[in-house]
């Protein structure tokens, strides 16, 4: 069974579990029965539109909460009841469907709401995927010691987060936003027989209670660095190295400090990037329910995310600095070059942009799609009609995102990645898919979309656009 639908089955235990509770998570002062339909009904009709066997759940059967399972970032109560707005509304007609609509609230509302429940599975209902041929990307400085079953990479982070000691790093970063851009190096370790893609961790299903570098990522070590020290070390590294390149990674909404430089070294890994990898981490407090105030802290770090990619090729001698943003990472990263492209000239101050599933008002991504290109060489937008977390974003906001099939505009390649999702909301897809991972290798590779053997040409009255196949 593939992760999508293992998810699927995770996704109506819990509905099933809310439901016994006499609750829906889309409406939680409204009784399943006001609304014609019961607990039963309901999940086997979520099962059924998703194509799913039904899972069992035992009642009073307790073994942790949502933040146990195993994709936390993905598994989160405010995007479901969203989601769960558009599955189960053809159920109802006439009066019911009325009564329906008129107790939907908003997702932000229903997160506080559906956060009071805990959640219980029965763990015999989930089914392991099928393992996928092993392969690995190789990253140069990286060679473990012959006796360690794992492999170590180095990053570079800036971030606008506020500091606070961490006995497992040495320094950790939480939600509040600092008075200043801090500087430094994490360490991260991979297991040996980590598969592209993946970012394993710790998982209630394995009775697995802390990581295990053996078998887990591990951010192992933070440390701050000084201004000065900071660029020498990115300067050290494109010394080292052919093409003097760079990446930034710009993560989005409901993300961590630790996952975010997770990331960024699974992409500098499976990418094969020879050169330095650095994230870019903005002030996002890693909880569903706080999506206007991460939406804010995106927004608000526009100008010194601006500030940092103008400094850094100048101050690294990096021939060409390449952006990969994620969700609502787009946000910052859209305002920022807009900015900068107002005192450019002619200059281009990144390479390759890649935009993966931004979530960004269509509407303003357009007026400020014109800034982005000038400020970039070339621009890439991959978009999913999967993205469920992006059609939640879409009913707090009340206008389409740039990340919803399909905004086409002049200088920027838009790619059709509906065929590509492999998690559940479909949002993670830009780095869990192999699909995606190579195209995107091949976009830093100055490869141009139409000889890209993945993917096809299409057109709508908008204009050009290409798909996977």
């Amino acid at each position: 069974m593939n992760r999508a639908k293992i998810n699927a089955q995770i996704w109506i235990a819990i509905e099933a579990e809310l439901a016994a509770r006499g609750c829906s998570p889309v409406a939680p002062e409204t009784k399943l029965g006001e609304i014609g339909i019961s607990a039963n009904d309901l999940v086997a009709a979520l099962a059924s539109r998703l194509d799913v066997q039904a899972p069992s759940l035992k009642a009073g059967f307790l073994i942790g909460t949502v933040d146990a399972l195993d994709r936390p970032d993905e598994l989160n109560l405010g995007l479901l009841a969203a989601w769960l707005t558009d599955i189960i509304a053809p159920f109802f007609v006439g009066e019911r469907a009325s009564a329906f609509k008129a107790r939907d609230r908003t997702i932000t509302e229903s997160i506080k709401e559906a956060a009071r429940f805990p959640l219980e599975l029965d763990p015999g209902t989930v089914e392991h995927a099928s393992p996928l041929p092993a392969s690995r990307g190789g990253f140069k400085s990286a060679k473990p010691p012959p006796a360690d079953p794992f492999v170590h990479t180095r990053i570079h982070f800036a971030t606008d987060r506020k500091s606070h000691p961490d006995k497992t790093t040495g320094v950790g970063f939480g939600a509040e936003r600092g008075d200043k851009l801090v500087l430094g190096e994490c360490e991260v370790s991979f297991p040996l027989d980590r598969r592209p893609g993946e970012l394993p961790r710790p998982t209630i299903w394995k009775l697995e209670f802390k990581p295990d570098p053996k078998k887990h990522v591990m951010l192992q070590k933070v440390v701050t660095q000084a201004e000065q020290v900071f660029y020498d070390g990115i300067k050290a590294k494109l010394d080292e190295t052919k093409g003097r390149e760079a990446f930034v990674f710009i993560h989005g909404y409901n993300v961590s400090f630790e996952s975010a430089a997770l990331r960024t070294a699974q992409l500098a890994l499976d990418l094969k990037f020879d050169g330095a990898p650095i994230l870019y981490s903005w002030p996002s407090n890693g909880k569903v329910a706080a999506y206007v105030v991460d939406h804010n802290n995106a927004v608000g770090s526009a100008e010194r995310l601006g500030a940092f990619l103008e400094t850094l090729a100048a101050r690294t001698g990096a021939k060409r600095v390449h952006i990969i943003a994620h969700s609502m990472g787009n946000q910052a990263l859209c305002a920022a070059l807009d900015r900068l492209s107002l005192t450019l000239g002619g200059s281009k101050v990144v390479h390759h942009v890649a935009l993966a599933a931004p979530d960004v008002d269509a509407d303003q991504f357009r007026q400020m799609s014109k800034g982005v290109c000038k400020a970039a060489a070339t621009v890439t937008l991959y978009a999913s009609s999967k993205d469920l977390a992006i059609r939640a974003s879409k009913k707090v906001n009340g206008h389409p995102r740039a990340g919803e099939p399909l905004v086409i505009v002049p200088g920027v390649d838009t790619v059709d990645a509906s065929a590509v999702g492999t998690d559940f909301l479909s949002h993670g897809y830009f780095s869990d898919d192999r699909s995606m991972l190579e195209d995107i290798y091949n976009v830093i590779r100055d490869v141009p979309a139409s000889q890209r053997f993945n993917l096809k040409p299409a057109s709508t009255t908008a204009g050009g656009y290409f798909i996977f196949r």
